[in-house]
């Protein structure tokens, strides 16, 4: 969740969704500065809080042995739910195994040099770095096309899962423009 409002950005976060400004730096160059970070199991204070409750956590393994993908919490004894994010809204399964619904909260002063401010699912920042969503977006902004950027970071999302795995997580993604 993002809140824009008197100068200032509010973020409340539960989960791997995640919130970035894009700064201005010279005329033709913008940087990310990341407002949120993504819950994952394996942060230490993630992890004390999942183990202290007996849950377990250690990527997915396939039948050779080998690591498979993310870290993700599991029951005490068995193998499910395999969440790869700490905190998530309404897992009521993965919350007795130290899972959080508690959001982390930011408050940020929104600086001159800030033009927007990019807030979307994992399934965006999956394969794509800040700085490659900031370039994405950075073509349709130029046109002051907001829905057109946020759109073509989606398809540019989707397009890199049809590349690197065999299905395609949540792609959503929300620009707000900073600057009147």
């Amino acid at each position: 969740m993002a809140v824009v409002k008197s100068g200032k950005i509010y973020i409340g976060n539960a989960g791997d969704s995640r919130a970035v400004i894009a700064r201005r730096n010279t005329e033709f160059i913008r940087t990310p500065h990341q407002l949120s970070r993504d819950h994952k199991p394996e942060l230490e204070e993630e992890f004390e809080r999942i183990t202290s409750m007996n849950g377990r956590v250690f990527p997915f393994f396939n039948n050779q042995g080998n690591p498979v993908g993310p870290h993700r919490v599991w029951h005490p004894q068995l193998n499910f739910p395999g969440l790869a994010m700490s905190r998530s809204l309404g897992d009521y399964v993965a919350h007795q195994y130290g899972v959080s619904s508690e959001p982390e909260l930011t408050e940020y002063n929104i600086q001159p040099q800030d033009e927007f401010l990019i807030v979307a699912s994992d399934g965006v920042w999956e394969f794509l770095t800040n700085q490659e969503v900031i370039d994405i977006a950075s073509i349709g902004i130029e046109n002051d096309d907001y829905r057109k950027a946020a759109s073509d970071i989606v398809k540019y999302s989707r397009n890199q899962w049809l590349k690197n795995d065999n299905c395609i997580d949540d792609i959503t993604c929300v620009i707000i423009k900073l600057k009147h």
